[in-house]
């Protein structure tokens, strides 16, 4: 049983792995481009190594070349003097010409094939842009679509809920700012009373009597 027990956990494991992969297109998309960036890259490297060896080759066919006009040279001088050391010469010039010879084949084949890997990684850096452009263009039309989803989600559920909510807000706000509009300041209110009695005070002492009380009151 327990084995069984394992057996489906792995099983399930395996297809929970399928279907991550199959719904983060994103997430693989970038691991392919990484893939491809690596490849890139270790390719850049070999192709760095060619052309050194190619730098290398030819500093050495250069030398070669020098070498065997020395021989020439050589076999000139002792031409008359000593027979022998200037056949000797000879024969050391044929074995540097043979090394020439040898690359001067080589060299063009490996010019050929370090243009052939540049010519490719130049696709592949064409390939990994063009797979960088088009996964932000998915990218950004999975972001709005995700947007899109939650416009609709809040429209269709919590939008009437939110609503409610600013309703509520909005009631309990207008409760305050009434509440705050009528409770009013005991100490100013107390400087008003006494400056309106003030006020009333001097005017009853500035009021004169009308006409009739006057006469009324000089009979």
């Amino acid at each position: 049983m327990r084995k069984l027990k394992i057996w489906t956990a792995s099983i399930v494991s395996g297809f929970d792995s399928v279907i991550s992969k199959v719904e983060n297109h994103e997430s693989l998309v970038a691991s392919s481009i990484q893939e491809l960036q690596t490849a890139a890259a270790h390719a850049t490297v070999k192709l760095g190594r060619l052309k050194q060896e190619i730098r290398r080759m030819k500093d050495k066919r250069c030398q070669l070349e020098q070498s065997r006009e020395r021989w020439k040279e050589r076999a000139l001088a002792l031409r008359e003097s000593d027979k022998a050391k200037a056949i000797e010469c000879l024969r050391r010039r044929k074995s540097v010409e043979s090394e020439i010879a040898q690359l001067e084949k080589e060299i063009p084949s490996h010019n050929q094939l370090a243009d052939s890997i540049e010519a490719d990684l130049r696709k592949l850096q064409n390939k990994i842009d063009e797979l960088k452009l088009r996964k932000r263009a998915f990218s950004t039309r999975a972001s709005r679509a995700k947007a899109m989803k939650i416009c609709q989600d809040y429209s269709a559920t919590s939008g009437e809920q939110l609503e409610d909510t600013f309703e509520r807000w909005e009631l309990k706000l207008a409760e305050s700012e009434i509440a705050s509009s009528t409770c009013t300041d005991s100490l100013e209110d107390e400087f008003l009373r006494e400056e309106e009695f003030a006020a009333l005070e001097e005017e009853l002492e500035q009021l004169e009597p009308s006409l009739e009380n006057k006469t009324a009151h000089q009979a």
